[in-house]
């Protein structure tokens, strides 16, 4: 889009310290403990995080566009998607039928109302839709995670971390 060299060569050096962000190691709390119980099955895997509502329109919007992105990565030895969301903004029978028709066959969960404010807490959120990108070893690559339905770059990401994204099949036009 943008096509000044200057202008281009900002924007590129700031996306590139965005993406520089130090990794971390989640500190020793409860919303640790929570977060460690729901990701336990999936260790020594790239998790990809989404905080989610049913009542997120950009939220639901962003996980029906991509299911095909999901579908690519499903059963995939390094890649893991994670859905998570409360019992108070997702009222259980609307739940169960979003996932039933969207989510079938994903990693989801539905956690107490408490339970989801100290992950909020942990990765110091307050809206919705929220990414997060975890290392193979648990550690925070990002907090804030901005590219997760954004093919190229994720997948640019998830090779850099040692993915072998050649390997798995493509995402249907």
């Amino acid at each position: 889009m943008i096509t000044h060299p200057v202008l281009k060569q900002t924007l590129e050096d700031v996306y590139y310290q965005y993406g520089k962000k130090q990794a971390y190691q989640l500190p020793p709390c409860e919303g640790t403990d929570v977060f460690r119980k729901l990701t336990e099955p999936y260790q020594g895997k790239i998790l990809l995080v989404d905080f989610w509502s049913i009542s997120c329109a950009p939220c639901r919007l962003a996980i029906e566009k991509h299911a095909d992105l999901r579908a690519k990565y499903r059963n995939h030895k390094d890649v893991q998607f994670i859905f998570i969301t409360s019992e108070g903004e997702s009222p259980e029978q609307p739940y169960k039928e979003y996932v039933e028709k969207h989510l079938k066959g994903e990693a989801v969960y539905r956690i107490p109302s408490s339970d989801y404010q100290r992950l909020r807490e942990l990765f110091s959120f307050n809206g919705i839709p929220r990414y997060v990108l975890i290392g193979r070893n648990g550690e925070v690559l990002s907090d804030d995670y901005r590219n997760l339905y954004s093919v190229q770059v994720l997948e640019k990401d998830l090779k850099a971390l040692g993915v072998d994204v050649d390997s798995v099949n493509e995402i249907k036009p």
